[in-house]
């Protein structure tokens, strides 16, 4: 253990993340806290980078398996983060060529959405 500290340059006062990766096997993770948390953010900057629906998905199973957590806590971690952090804007219409207007929702949105929802109303 002193060696893994003296390698992360582990102080006082850091903190380490412990993850249980396998139980039947003990089998632990130990990351030093700044580094968890610059991975996470790093993920969550991708997530909210994509450019599909496919790719927003497979984004928040990468967060939801490096946090170690459900994706259905990971899906209303990151939906009540975006909220957040997005500022209320006039909202934007993608026009068809038909008489209905569809608004425009950005790809990592409609995966949280969806998720959240089920394919059920959300009013």
């Amino acid at each position: 253990m002193k060696q893994w500290f003296h390698t992360n340059n582990i102080t006082s006062g850091d903190e380490v993340v412990i993850q249980l990766i396998d139980k039947e096997r003990f089998i632990y993770r130990l990351i030093p806290e700044r580094n968890f948390i610059k991975k996470t953010k790093e993920l969550q900057d991708n997530f909210d980078n994509s450019e599909t629906e496919e790719e927003a998905s497979e984004r928040i199973s990468a967060l939801s398996e490096w946090t170690d957590l459900e994706k259905q806590k990971v899906v209303l971690s990151e939906y009540h983060r975006l909220a957040s952090i997005v500022r209320i804007q006039e909202r934007r219409y993608v026009k068809k060529h038909s008489n209905q207007a569809r608004e425009s929702v950005p790809f990592n949105l409609r995966v949280l959405l969806g998720d959240i929802y089920r394919g059920h109303c959300q009013i």
